[in-house]
């Protein structure tokens, strides 16, 4: 083998580039295996005890879930229309309501409100059509706090509304969560 005058002789070696690119892949492929061999795997659709759901009303939280649930594609979710059309489901989504409110954290020396915490708490329940409950009422709570500053109320306001609408997406994705817990339906009680 003949060598060039300057060159190492090493011209069978990938070049510098070419080298961490094969050190990252090789480093990527172990990372892969590690995670699959300690179980990790990525989130997989949820599973319900019940077939259908009627999650009736038109507040946002409500909303947001017959989308969330609908996104699932294992359960058969009836909004409004659908049960005014007299679909029946097998379950029944009540939202008995939420609340929100704000505490004020720290004040300046002025005694101006310059930190606050935000809260949102919702319930709900689930029940059979006939009444008999699947889940007990249900109270959740979710809490953000925001910097404030009285020169820029109006900002301030439509940041607390972007943080109570992260709030309701979280309270969402919880609900879901605890819907897919339930493994089975109690069976009714017979006199």
């Amino acid at each position: 083998m003949r060598t060039v005058p300057g060159s190492s002789g090493f011209s069978d070696l990938p070049s510098g580039g070419l080298r961490r690119r094969a050190l990252l892949m090789a480093l990527t492929s172990g990372a892969v295996a590690g995670l699959g061999a300690c179980g990790f795997k990525l989130r997989q659709a949820e599973h319900f005890a019940f077939s259908s759901i009627a999650v009736p009303g038109k507040l946002p939280f409500e909303q947001k879930l017959r989308r969330a649930l609908k996104i699932q594609g294992t359960i058969e979710v009836l909004g409004p229309e659908e049960i005014n059309a007299g679909k029946k489901a097998q379950a029944h989504f009540n939202y008995l309501g939420d609340e929100r409110s704000s505490n004020v954290v720290s004040t300046n020396a002025a005694g101006m409100a310059t930190e606050m915490t935000l809260y949102l708490g919702i319930s709900y329940r689930v029940t059979f059509p006939d009444g008999r409950e699947i889940v007990p009422t249900v109270k959740m709570t979710q809490s953000r706090d925001i910097a404030y500053n009285t020169t820029a109320a109006l900002a301030k306001a439509s940041e607390s509304e972007l943080l109570y609408n992260d709030m309701i997406t979280e309270l969402v994705q919880q609900t879901v969560r605890r819907l897919a817990a339930i493994r089975s339906l109690p069976v009714p009680q017979t006199p």
